[in-house]
């Protein structure tokens, strides 16, 4: 008895279900609007402080995103507000586009676009000078100018980013022209190399210097290797230029230690040695690199990006750089020339690896000193006072703490990064001259453009300014140009900045129509969401009315709405149903109550789904019922437990037997009780319910049957002739019927026709076509004056409508003549629909719910129970009950708690059905449905207790004191026991007889001269006899079975008798699992104990090429074969599983002893010798768990279905060999096909695995001394990089 159990939980609202006593029918609707709720506090948008939404509460109509609405009228915009994205802002640079995975072009292309005299020579650029621009006749007619050559594109390009409106531009004809694939990544570096190359020999063609030379003059720099022979001091000197310096990243950490790894001293000593031509032989020499001239932009590219000839494929460096944003590179020249740069661009490439990730680019605007992040169309400032350039998000999002970059801590004036991978300085000399003109020529452009403005007064202390300014710029569509800037890009430009013009405009346009849009939208939203708020007006006449104006809507349907109410689709309410076709009481979580006229404009905006709307009709008061029926349970067992803790066990005699597991948990199989009585009710209601639904269809069908009918014959009526009123009524007063008269169109059209006869009797309505009204008055008297005189066929016949719905149905009189049997009169009389007292015959059996106290608790409740007892499985037996109805229940005997009416099984089913462990005292029920004879399993209580148990349940299981136990039982457990006796002498006399058998000691072996025959046996039967013998020993009766008496060899047969296992010497090292040898004498013993089914004996004879075994019966070749094919294919499924690999050189052959691997099989299966079989034994397979790892192997844990491909990846992180140089070879055949599995490759777990390894060339050709050059990489071949 579980002491100390609290108070059981109630829902909110349930409150009134706290009586123990309670009685369902008291509940009314106040207690079921309760129930659901509906008297909380009502929440709405921000008036209340909801983190989130009140489930419990279905008036908190808070937190179900109508945030979005409500914060977008706080901070409603004005129409000046409407901006367009795609215009380029004052100040800032155009970007440009990504057409896929050009953004490591992109990157460069800033940085040259905002090197200004770069820019400028490339405006100066003559197209009609270079051979691929002079056959372009579209520059004669600027409005159609295309451009030609890769110059020419890049000149327009160049145009286009300085004076464009657009935020970003196109670059698509100038990647077009170069025959880049949009779609692939190529290396940045290498792509920087060739363009600069391939730019210089395009502009080799023009006439003018400064353009001709500008590659030269900008980036170009010299340096030389200096070789240094250590006899005789002669220096060979060998110059070069370059356009950019490859500084090494590996154990570097600053910009300067990579410089002067870069010009570092090697020593050239050994097979090394330099052949020095005035030595006239080879002598120590060292080599280094000297700078001898610098260019004004200095490009620094670290090689970040690094071939692994491991992996096969390009690696990226993350390693951490410092570099400063002043470098003095005086100290690495020769001469004493000043050399001080300013760092003014940073390219980066964030990414894990050098194939994935993004180029972006930290560029310095020459004009301001501003700095921009340039990363394609998105062009942003970097604002603050110490930036920190080089640093950037990488790709997951997560920007690097600074303290998080390496052990490197960044000073004043110098960066660290881990993605930059090419830095540009600028001479600061260039930077001032640069800044100077760009000073004046700013002036220039400032009077121009006031001018255009009509904001320049006209003085004349400005007249020799504005007459410089007009002649070196001119004002067009909001931008300045030069005058000398070429007429074909102005025209080009202004074109597109007019298109741009009007896509702005209609973009302006367009976006404050949907502004207007959306704050119609808005409004109209919020209003609809305020106005679901649910008010309930107070009616104080009558205190039982309640005001009804509210419907119940979908949470999730409401945040849908609320989040788009376009797609957020019709209503669908079929899931909040109960089985009632009422609102769930359980899934009161997932509804809200809303006002019904707002929720009906909501279903007349989005369609109403499956299921019906959830008013005030659809709440169920048949599951209210049924939940305060069980919460009333917890508080009537918490009150009744308190009453059985106080009662003791009586000693004088009386009392009842319960069972010590039914006790301890009485208050759960009350519980189920009360839930399988419900579950019975449901059942029974909605059978009902079908059965109505049926008759109700059949009688309309019969009903519209008879309509037809009459139908057909009144429209032959209307067809005979003479018939009139005075025949009607000399036919109406022969049948003794008072009629009285009135024309139905009387006054109408002027006419007096008779359209008509209506003939209402006992409230039924009838009508006779085209005559007249009729009242047929009958009197009780007229009435059985009439029965039985008049036939059938005289009868008026009916106009029936469709019957109005009802709680119950009556059926026409058959008595009176006036219509057929009605289905309903056979359904049986006193039924009524929906609930009460239902009477019925199904199967020819009569079924009552007042028979349910009749009813055995394991008869009603075996086939009844389900996972899911709960509130919305309740029912009763009407969804609204009246007062009359619940008196008439009463009235009736029926128990509305405890005891609610349940219907009964057939008696003859019930007998046969035993009680389930649910059922009460099913612990103390024998088989045999007596008093179980253990008594340790029941104990005894008072009558007291036992008559408060008896409440909970139907027709307990009861035993009083003093009840005899089963004898049928006691007397199979005294027969039980000398079984058992029995059972164990014979196991003792066994064990006595053949106790080597049983110990597993002194077992016959083939190395012995002795054993020349032995005797196969069943593993399976000599471990269960062991097994048996073993038990009855240590005195673990209960867990025997019965005895062993018979051998079964046969197991070790094929169908067609013959031996299944080849008979081996190898049995004695490696002991076959299948069978076990015995002795001559234990044989016989045997066959003396038990009964033997087959012989099997194997004989070994000694001959000069060694011994031959020989069984009887002979084994079976086929089924043997088929047998370890079997097996085979069995151990090649294998999980976690050990396989060894030991690397052998290239010249090292396979150790000769590798066939005789102990996974290595030589079976037909695997293509081996059938005669080695014979010879060796096919059943020798050593497990792998046998196999130990020795010296020079490697031990991998692997699957059978991994493919090959992924083990030579595990064997590369282990022997640092690439997959592609791997050869692995077992069981002297070598493993090629990549794509299959281990297992279909037929390699067993414990295998040893050869690795040969394909090494590289001993002599690798040396690089040449000479500049050779850049050497492209395979994926420009093909591009206009290489066509010159």
């Amino acid at each position: 008895m579980t002491k100390g159990v609290g108070r059981p939980s109630v829902p909110i609202g349930m409150n009134f279900a706290e009586d123990p006593e309670l009685d369902p029918v008291d509940i009314g609707e106040g207690e079921v609007r309760a129930a659901y709720r509906m008297n909380l506090a009502s929440h709405m948008g921000n008036t209340h402080n909801c983190k989130k939404n009140c489930r419990y509460n279905p008036r908190c109509l808070s937190v179900l995103g109508e945030k979005v609405w409500l914060d977008a009228e706080e901070e409603e915009e004005s129409e000046a507000e409407v901006e367009d994205e795609m215009v380029r802002h004052d100040g800032v640079p155009a970007g440009l586009r990504n057409l896929g995975n050009t953004c490591y072009v992109n990157s460069f292309l800033q940085i040259w676009f905002h090197n200004s005299r770069f820019r400028q020579a490339l405006y100066d650029w003559e197209p009609g000078e270079d051979p691929e621009e002079q056959d372009n006749e579209s520059i004669l007619d600027a409005e159609l100018y295309e451009p030609r050559s890769k110059v020419a594109s890049l000149q327009a390009l160049f145009a286009m980013m300085q004076f464009t409106k657009r935020k970003f531009v196109d670059p698509a004809d100038f990647i077009c022209k170069l025959g880049l694939n949009p779609s692939v990544q190529q290396d940045a570096q290498e792509f920087s190399k060739l363009f600069v190359s391939l730019l210089e020999d395009s502009l080799a063609h023009q006439k003018q210097v400064s353009v001709r030379t500008m590659i030269q003059k900008q980036f170009r720099g010299e340096y030389a290797y200096v070789t240094t022979c250590e006899a005789c001091l002669k220096e060979s000197v060998r110059p070069s230029h370059f356009y950019e310096l490859d500084l090494a990243l590996g154990g570097n950490k600053t910009v300067a230690d990579c410089l002067a790894d870069f010009l570092k001293v090697e020593r050239m000593t050994g097979d090394e040695k330099y052949f020095c031509e005035n030595c006239c032989s080879k002598q120590d020499a060292t080599r280094c690199c000297k700078l001898r001239e610098l260019p004004p932009v200095l490009n620094l590219q670290l090689n970040r990006f690094q071939f692994d000839m491991q992996l096969g494929r390009k690696k990226k460096l993350n390693s951490n750089i410092q570099f400063p944003e002043e470098l003095d590179m005086s100290c690495y020249l020769a001469s004493s020339t000043p050399a001080r740069y300013s760092l003014t661009g940073v390219l980066m490439h964030v990414g894990p690896d050098a194939n994935h990730g993004h180029y972006i680019a930290h560029i310095q605007e020459m004009q301001t000193g501003n700095w921009f992040k340039f990363s394609d169309e998105c062009v942003a400032p970097l604002q603050g006072k110490s930036l920190r350039l080089g640093a950037e998000e990488d790709m997951t999002g997560q920007a690097r703490r600074p303290g998080k970059l390496g052990k490197i801590v960044s000073k004043a004036g110098v960066q660290n990064s881990n993605n930059a991978y090419m830095l540009v300085y600028m001479l600061q000399e260039s930077i001032q001259e640069i800044r100077a003109v760009e000073a004046k020529e700013k002036v220039k452009k400032e009077i121009v453009f006031k001018q255009a403005m009509g904001s320049l007064h006209k003085s004349d202390q400005f007249q020799e300014k504005k007459s410089d300014s007009e002649q070196d710029y001119c004002y067009s569509n909001s931008r300045i140009f030069p005058t000398t800037f070429p007429p074909h890009l102005r025209t080009k430009i202004d074109r597109d900045n007019l298109e741009f013009d009007e896509e702005h405009e209609e973009r302006i346009t367009s976006r404050l129509a949907e502004h207007h849009a959306a704050r119609a939208k808005q409004r109209r939203m919020i209003d609809q969401y305020t106005g679901l708020k649910w008010e309930p007006e107070e009616l104080e006449d009558d205190d039982d009315e309640f005001d009804e104006s509210y419907e119940f809507l979908p949470t999730l349907w409401l945040a849908r709405w609320l989040a788009n109410p376009v797609t957020c689709g019709p209503i669908e309410t079929r899931h909040l149903l109960c089985m009632h076709d009422n609102l769930d009481i359980d899934k009161l979580h997932e509804v809200k109550i809303c006002d019904s006229a707002v929720v009906s404009n909501l279903f007349a905006e989005n369609g109403e789904g499956e299921g019906p709307r959830l008013n005030h009709e659809r709440l169920c008061q048949i599951c209210i019922m049924n939940k305060a029926r069980l919460i009333s349970l917890d508080f009537k067992m918490l009150r009744d437990q308190q009453f059985l803790a106080t009662q003791k066990s009586p000693v004088d005699g009386t009392g009842f037997w319960v069972g010590k597991r039914s006790f301890a948990r009485w208050r759960t199989l009350g519980k189920v009780a009360l839930e399988d009585k419900i579950i019975v009710e449901v059942t029974y209601w909605k059978d009902q319910q079908a059965r109505v639904s049926q008759v109700e269809m059949e009688r309309r069908k019969k009903v519209e049957e008879k309509r037809k009918e009459w139908k057909v014959k009144d429209e032959e009526d209307d067809d005979k002739e003479g018939f009139c009123l005075t025949d009607l009524q000399a036919k109406l007063q022969k049948m003794g019927t008072n009629v009285s008269i009135a024309p139905q169109d009387a006054g109408k059209n002027g006419q007096g026709n008779m359209t008509g006869i209506s003939v209402i009797r006992n409230g039924e309505s009838f009508k006779m076509a085209n005559i007249a009204e009729v009242k047929l008055n009958f009197s009780e008297e007229e009435k059985k004056a009439w029965v039985g005189k008049v036939k059938p066929s005289c009868a008026v016949k009916p106009m029936l409508k469709a019957p109005k719905p009802s709680a119950t149905v009556k059926p026409f009189i058959k008595s009176e003549g006036i219509c057929e049997d009605d289905p309903l009169e056979k359904g049986g009389e006193g039924k009524e629909v929906g609930g009460g007292v239902v009477s019925s015959v199904l199967n020819g059996q009569t079924f009552h719910p007042a028979a349910a106290a009749q009813s055995s608790n394991s008869a009603s409740c075996s086939e009844s129970r389900s996972s899911s007892r709960s509130s919305s499985l309740d029912s009763l037996p009407s969804n609204k009950t009246s007062a009359s109805e619940a008196s008439s229940r009463e009235a009736s005997g029926l128990d509305t708690t405890a005891a609610s009416p349940t219907p009964s099984l057939p008696q003859s089913t019930a007998q046969h059905l035993l009680p389930s462990e649910d059922d009460f005292n099913a612990d103390i029920l024998c088989p045999h449905g007596n008093l179980r004879i253990e008594q340790r399993a029941r104990q005894l209580i008072s009558r007291a207790a036992w008559y408060r148990l008896n409440t909970y349940f139907i027709k307990p299981i009861t035993f009083q004191f003093g009840t005899p136990v089963c004898s049928v039982c006691e007397d199979q457990l005294n027969q039980a026991n000398l079984q058992k006796e029995r059972w164990r002498e014979e196991a003792a006399r066994q064990k006595a007889r053949l106790p080597d058998l049983f110990k597993d000691t002194e077992r016959p072996k083939w190395s012995k001269p002795s054993t020349t025959r032995v005797y196969l046996l069943s593993s399976s039967f000599v471990l269960a006899w062991r097994g048996f013998v073993r038990g009855l020993s240590a005195g673990k009766a209960e867990c025997v079975g019965e005895s062993i008496t018979d051998v079964s060899n046969r197991t070790l047969l094929c169908p067609h008798s013959g031996l299944l296992y080849l008979p081996t010497i190898a049995w004695e090292a490696e002991p076959n699992q299948a069978l076990v040898m015995i002795t001559e004498e234990e044989w016989l013993t045997v066959k003396d104990m038990f009964t033997v089914d087959v012989e099997i004996k194997v004989d070994r004879e000694n001959l000069s090429s060694g011994p031959v075994l020989t069984s009887s019966p002979a084994p079976c070749t086929i089924c043997v074969a088929s047998r370890q094919e079997a097996e085979q294919e069995d151990r090649l499924k294998y999980t976690n599983s050990r396989v060894f690999v030991r690397r052998i050189s290239p010249d090292e052959k396979v150790p000769e002893d590798s066939h005789l691997d102990p996974e290595y099989c030589d079976s037909p299966v695997f293509g081996g010798d059938p005669k080695r079989l014979k010879l060796m034994g096919g059943d020798y397979v050593r497990r792998s768990s046998r196999r130990v790892k020795v010296r020079g192997e490697r031990e991998f844990i692997v699957n059978s279905d991994m493919m090959l491909r992924d083990f030579k990846v595990k064997l590369m992180e282990v022997f640092k060999v690439a997959p592609y140089d791997q050869n692995l070879m077992v069981n002297g055949e070598y493993l090629t096909e990549n794509h299959l599995s281990l297992g279909l490759l037929k390699v067993l777990p414990g295998s040893l695995i050869f690795l040969r390894a394909d090494e590289p060339a001993s002599c690798a050709p040396s690089p040449s001394e000479d500049y050779a050059g850049h050497h492209p990489e395979q994926g420009f071949k093909g591009t206009g990089l290489l066509s010159n």
